[in-house]
C-alpha cells in the first residue's frame, strides 16, 4: 500500500489531541457516512 503524507494544520492536531474517544468515534461516523447516513442514527437521539 502507498504511503499517504496528510497535512494536518496545528488547531486541528489539537483539536484531535483534546478529543474523547465518542467524539472520535462521531468524528470517523461522519467522515466515513457523510451527514446524510448519520441523520436518523440513534447516537445522535439525544
Amino acid at each position: 500500500m502507498p504511503e499517504v503524507n496528510i497535512q494536518i494544520p496545528d488547531d486541528v492536531r489539537a483539536m484531535l489531541a483534546r478529543a474523547t474517544a465518542e467524539q472520535l468515534d462521531r468524528l470517523l461516523w461522519d467522515i466515513l457516512c457523510g451527514d446524510e447516513e448519520i441523520a436518523g442514527d440513534a447516537r445522535y437521539d439525544a
